[in-house]
């Protein structure tokens, strides 16, 4: 029985903290896994940015290349380690980039389904859900995600934006001044707010996603 070993590789500091995963594998190429994870991560390292931070531009034909290299490369190793979590994640975030919301639905919502307790999984899949019109589905997840940190100020915030996307204006408002009472001087739930108010007041809503 071998043990294999993955973790994100970058700062914590602009990435979502992924905590190392030791799993005991019996009869898998260790080597190989982690060499496929390395590679088809530094390929999407630059895409790596959260929902609430700009995402660089993937639309030349080199970036586009990098990003289905990385994606091909994580899917060989989900093939050999169904349950590597980050590796979904991580797809994810590529499939955004390349502006394929359904795609990174899927990919996202697996990363989550393995470990539906990792913050940045459940923020990233509400996100995705509210980008391929499955405005409820965001909604429930980003309040079961808010409900486990009661405390995160930035994942009741989200809840608010799912439920504005969702058209539930009140809800969406009650909650995000929920959200400014946690952390008073976040700029991006004090936006959110002026966003659910103008709305309110008749102005179309804007696109939430990427």
């Amino acid at each position: 029985m071998r043990r294999l070993v993955f973790a994100m590789l970058f700062s914590l500091v602009s990435l979502p903290s992924l905590a190392v995963v030791s799993l005991q594998m019996p009869d898998i190429d260790v080597t190989l896994h982690n060499a496929l994870y390395d590679k088809g991560t530094m390929l999407i390292k630059p895409y790596l940015s959260l929902s609430d931070q700009p995402v660089p531009d993937a639309s030349s034909p080199e970036a586009r290349e990098k990003l289905f290299e990385g994606i091909d490369l994580l899917k060989q190793v989900v093939g050999i380690n169904p349950n590597n979590a980050p590796a979904y994640w991580i797809m994810g975030m590529a499939y955004r980039a390349l502006e394929s919301d359904k795609d990174a639905t899927i990919a996202f919502g697996t990363a989550y389904q393995i470990n539906p307790m990792q913050r940045d999984f459940a923020r990233e899949y509400s996100y995705s859900c509210m980008c391929s019109g499955q405005t409820s589905l965001a909604v429930k997840i980003a309040e079961r995600v808010s409900a486990q940190y009661p405390t995160d100020a930035g994942l009741m915030a989200n809840v608010g934006l799912a439920l504005l996307a969702d058209g539930q204006l009140d809800q969406a408002q009650e909650t995000t001044q929920k959200a400014m009472m946690l952390d008073p001087a976040d700029d991006v739930t004090q936006s959110l707010m002026k966003e659910i108010e103008a709305v309110k007041n008749g102005k179309k809503a804007a696109r939430y996603c990427h």
